[in-house]
């Protein structure tokens, strides 16, 4: 990358930085800690900043992989959930096949949720599509059917750069991988918790209503800094 690009790059993350909707931020955080229980505010402060970066994630360089962490009943499905309702098209993906893993990011140009994510790391061109999509410019390439071409295939490239979370019970035992993650742990809720333990009609139309506003504020940005303005983000 070269070093113009670099330095656009660290311009658009002070952008992102100072065009925060602190309103907004703090109701998503009001929202995640109705509906999680976690004794760590900077993990609530940690989601709600993902949730909205997935909105820009083509302005950086790098983006980071989210990995939830823990043991049965311990709020790692609540949190995907939620996550779903807020992130940028999001897709939640149980064993995808890599066809469909690297095919659903090139189409969708949203956010992975790789949910029960143990036996899927196990597959080595998932994990190489996992490595090397933290980083923009990553493509994995086939070969496809076209009866216009000489020999009947051409190759084609498939983007693999988006906003990805991965769900795990034991962890993630790649180093490689491990270094491109923010991991949270999960724990159970105490029996006196106010968490439901089932997520109310009410928790979707509040996260729907966030995240219109999250994409108002996203437009609002990009057309504040002279970018192209996504009017499929949903």
């Amino acid at each position: 990358m070269s070093t113009n690009t670099n330095n656009q790059s660290t311009q658009n993350v002070y952008r992102f930085i100072e065009s925060i909707d602190l309103q907004l931020f703090h109701l998503l955080m009001r929202y995640l800690r109705k509906y999680i229980f976690t004794t760590n505010e900077a993990e609530l402060a940690l989601l709600a900043t993902y949730a909205i970066a997935t909105y820009l994630y083509d302005l950086f360089p790098a983006f980071p992989i989210l990995h939830i962490q823990g043991d049965f009943e311990t709020g790692k499905g609540r949190r995907l959930e939620l996550l779903s309702i807020l992130c940028n098209v999001a897709s939640i993906l149980v064993t995808p096949s890599v066809s469909s893993l690297f095919r659903t990011i090139d189409e969708t140009e949203g956010t992975i949720l790789l949910d029960e994510a143990d036996e899927s790391l196990k597959d080595k061109l998932i994990l190489n599509i996992l490595l090397a999509g933290y980083k923009r410019g990553a493509y994995v390439t086939r070969s496809v059917r076209d009866s216009a071409h000489p020999k009947d295939f051409r190759p084609e490239k498939f983007a693999v750069y988006c906003p990805k979370v991965i769900v795990t019970r034991n962890g993630i035992d790649n180093d490689a991988l491990h270094s491109r993650c923010i991991t949270i742990i999960t724990s159970p809720k105490p029996k006196d918790s106010e968490v439901p333990d089932i997520l109310p009609a009410e928790a979707f139309s509040e996260g729907k209503d966030l995240k219109e506003r999250i994409v108002g504020s996203v437009r609002q940005f990009k057309r504040k800094n002279h970018m192209e303005v996504n009017n499929d983000q949903a």
